[in-house]
């Protein structure tokens, strides 16, 4: 079982290689989230009398419609992907996966708040997300796209990351300690 997935880590990484010269921030971004996707392991309860794995968005940018292109009528978790605007905190409750665009810290820090005890996936692209809690979050270093993880975040939530993708990741801790 480690071979197969160190296995596919080294195929992962290689695609994302591959594939980072040819396509857009956005087009990268996505393949890492449905990469991310193989390595998260949700609480057995959460998923199991699910009919479809929910990823919520706040804004439909290009980005979102870029997702909703290469993640439709795939599966995720072995369930197939479905999209959620989110309009109301609520409707995040909703969701297995929520992807934070560029908002307010205030706001960011508000959702993390409201959802760090749920078993929901929370992926970024702002800077110090993954500090105010966020699990997962995109930067930019010498003009490559790079990720950074908050285990302590992801554990405090009941999602567990496989420690081939923490290899990958920069390790950040939440600000201010424990949350």
């Amino acid at each position: 079982m480690k071979i197969n997935k160190l296995l596919f880590l080294l195929i992962f990484v290689s695609f994302i290689w591959q594939i980072s010269a040819q396509v857009s921030l956005n087009e990268l971004k996505a393949a890492y989230i449905e990469k991310f996707t193989k390595f998260i392991e949700w609480p057995d309860s959460t998923l199991e009398n699910q009919q479809s794995f929910v990823i919520g968005y706040y804004e439909l940018d290009e980005f979102m419609e870029i997702m909703k292109l290469n993640l439709s009528g795939k599966d995720i978790q072995d369930k197939q992907c479905e999209f959620v605007h989110i309009k109301t905190l609520s409707d995040a409750y909703l969701c297995d996966l929520v992807y934070i665009p560029t908002l307010s810290t205030k706001v960011q820090k508000e959702i993390y708040k409201s959802l760090k005890n749920e078993p929901i996936l929370l992926i970024g692209h702002s800077k110090n997300y993954a500090k105010n809690g966020v699990h997962i979050n995109f930067y930019l270093e010498q003009g490559k796209l790079k990720f950074e993880i908050n285990p302590e975040s992801l554990k405090n939530s009941g999602l567990k990351s496989s420690y081939l993708l923490l290899k990958l990741a920069r390790i950040v801790e939440l600000e201010g300690g424990k949350a």
